[in-house]
């Protein structure tokens, strides 16, 4: 049996397994992973409609697929909410694509974090503590995670108000109708259903990462479709997840990248791309 409790909020309760693995190899030919635990959940809380999940933890060896490939693995993820786009791909082991800049990696209990040193929207750095997004040694429950089962992003508090106000004076400078937002803390405006449309002009945002890595945003990355007609901005703050000092970075704002883990080498490499370019190399 097992039960699992994500940093989001969301759990999965069911039975676990071992398995043969059998991988297409990027040479055509075919690589058999042996022993591999999976689990199948009989009961999900707080997800949305899945049909599984692939887990790429490490932080019990003699179980996860990352440790039996090689200790590398990426993944590129363009629109999220694209059905049809179909050059998503996830790498492991020698296939790994370990381009664009890199910056340092830590794995701890199960988790990826990064070291984030700042925020910007277009050119200005906003004013934001970087100790806020320090990660101690002991504690657990602090510093910054990348995580592709976080939709969102979640920054501590202090740092993600700060952010908030500065979108919403570019929205409100952009004559943007505010609308509804079921979060007291949210953000919503009137859109056309496209959201690249909506905002033409709405500046880029940039993650400023250790070793001076970029994590580059634009606006698919920073807000989602909410309904057909309201988007609504992809952030929040950590503590109303119960987190008071720990953020995490989701895979909406990693989109249209190619984000590669080297667990040996302790780096994370960042690679804005066309994930169909991948294919092309």
């Amino acid at each position: 049996m097992f039960t699992i409790l994500y940093a989001t909020g969301s759990s999965s309760e069911g039975v676990l397994a071992t398995e043969r693995f059998t991988f297409e190899s990027s040479d055509e030919g075919i690589t058999i992973v042996n022993d591999v635990v999976f689990g199948c959940s009989r009961k999900i809380s707080n997800t949305r409609n899945l049909m599984g999940v692939f887990g790429l933890a490490t932080h019990r060896p003699g179980y996860f697929i990352v440790k039996k490939m090689g200790n590398k693995f990426s993944y590129c993820i363009g629109n999220v909410y694209d059905k049809d786009y179909k050059y998503n791909q996830i790498s492991l082991g020698e296939g790994t694509f370990l381009d664009g800049a890199a910056t340092p990696l830590t794995n701890y209990r199960g988790l990826y974090y990064v070291d984030l040193e700042g925020i910007s929207l277009g050119d200005k750095r906003l004013d934001i503590d970087p100790n806020l997004f320090k990660r101690s040694t002991s504690y657990g429950k602090d510093g910054v995670a990348i995580d592709t089962g976080a939709p969102y992003t979640w920054l501590v508090s202090e740092a993600f108000y700060v952010l908030r106000a500065e979108i919403a004076k570019v929205t409100d400078g952009l004559g943007l109708t505010r609308q509804y937002d079921p979060h007291v803390w949210g953000l919503c405006y009137s859109g056309t259903g496209n959201i690249a449309r909506d905002l033409p002009d709405f500046p880029l945002m940039t993650f400023h990462l250790g070793n001076g890595a970029d994590l580059v945003l634009d606006t698919t990355s920073m807000f989602y479709q909410f309904s057909a007609r309201v988007f609504c901005l992809a952030f929040g703050p950590s503590g109303q997840k119960g987190y008071d000092y720990f953020s995490v970075i989701g895979v909406l704002a990693q989109q249209n990248h190619n984000i590669a883990y080297d667990l040996i080498g302790k780096k994370l490499y960042i690679q804005k791309i066309e994930c169909s370019l991948l294919d092309e190399d």
